[in-house]
């Protein structure tokens, strides 16, 4: 008999997965309903828009276009774009496509190794967004962002 409770409570822990699986589905369909019926862009819209910003930068380096691995790379964009952004993927993907180190260039700086060392290429993107530098910095040379004359003003008092 312990068999048999041992099989049935495997049973429903599949079940019990699968279920709150469909739940996190279900919960996803119905955001992307919502933010449609309030005039934002859908889920398939952002990640035409992100691959774009993505393929952009990519070919500021290498010629022709991305070739996309659709099955793995849409999931990861998906997961970016909910933690991030599409502005922001597309910043710190400038910043990555600069990267000369030789890993990156070995593997041609493709979406996979993007989605990998994402964090890297987030720390100082301001100019990847052309912003302008500070217009009050007494630096020399000046700074080429708020938050680097931030720092450098930070050091120099501690100095």
């Amino acid at each position: 008999m312990a068999d048999a409770d041992k099989a049935t409570l495997e049973k429903l822990k599949k079940l019990h997965d699968a279920l709150r699986e469909n739940q996190a589905h279900s919960y996803e369909l119905l955001e992307e309903i919502g933010r449609v019926l309030g005039g934002e862009p859908g889920i398939g819209a952002l990640l035409k828009d992100a691959e774009r910003l993505f393929d952009q930068a990519w070919q500021t380096r290498y010629p022709g276009v991305y070739v996309w691995r659709y099955a793995a790379d849409r999931a990861n964009m998906k997961k970016l774009i909910k933690a991030l952004g599409v502005v922001e993927i597309g910043a710190r993907a400038k910043v990555y496509i600069r990267n000369s180190d030789p890993y990156y260039l070995k593997r041609r700086h493709c979406f996979e190794v993007f989605v990998a060392s994402i964090n890297q290429h987030g720390i100082i993107y301001a100019d990847a967004l052309e912003l302008t530098k500070p217009s009050d910095c007494k630096h020399a040379p000046r700074c080429k962002t708020e938050a680097d004359c931030t720092r450098r003003g930070a050091a120099d008092l501690r100095a």
